[in-house]
C-alpha cells in the first residue's frame, strides 16, 4: 500500500500552494503606539492583493500611518479615503496616509503586489 506522501506528484502541487504570512508589526516613533492588524492575513507569493491594516483606536487619535514594503513587494494603488491623503515613497519603500484624524478604529488599504517567494514577511507599521 502506497502512502499519501509517496506521491511526488501531490508533493510538487502542495509546494505551488505555499503561502505567505502577511503581518503587520507596530514601531514606536514619536507619534502615539498603536495596535494595527493586516487583512488577509496569508496570502499567496507573487498575487497583487488588496491589504487593509487595521489601526485600533486606544486612547489618542490616529492622525497617520506609514506601513514600510518587504523587499520584493510594489504598490500597484492606493485607494482614495476621505479626509485623507496616501503617498507612495518607493525609494525607501513606504506608503503612508496623512491629514485626517479620527478617535475611533481605522482602516486603510493599499493593493500591492506580493514578493514572488514565498515565506513570511513583514509590513512594519507606524502611528
Amino acid at each position: 500500500m502506497r502512502r499519501r506522501d509517496d506521491h511526488p506528484g501531490m508533493l510538487r502541487r502542495l509546494g505551488a500552494l505555499i503561502v505567505l504570512s502577511l503581518v503587520a508589526l507596530v514601531g514606536l516613533g514619536t507619534a502615539a503606539w498603536a495596535h494595527v492588524e493586516i487583512q488577509p492575513a496569508e496570502a499567496f507569493a507573487g498575487a497583487t492583493e488588496t491589504l487593509t491594516f487595521a489601526v485600533a483606536f486606544e486612547g489618542s487619535a490616529t492622525t497617520g500611518l506609514v506601513v514600510r514594503l518587504p523587499d520584493g513587494a510594489s504598490v500597484t494603488e492606493v485607494p482614495a479615503k476621505a479626509g485623507w491623503t496616501s503617498a507612495v515613497d518607493e525609494a525607501e519603500g513606504t506608503v503612508s496616509w496623512t491629514g485626517g484624524s479620527t478617535p475611533a478604529d481605522e482602516t486603510f488599504s493599499v493593493i500591492v503586489e506580493l514578493p514572488s517567494t514565498p515565506g513570511e514577511i513583514l509590513f512594519p507599521a507606524i502611528q
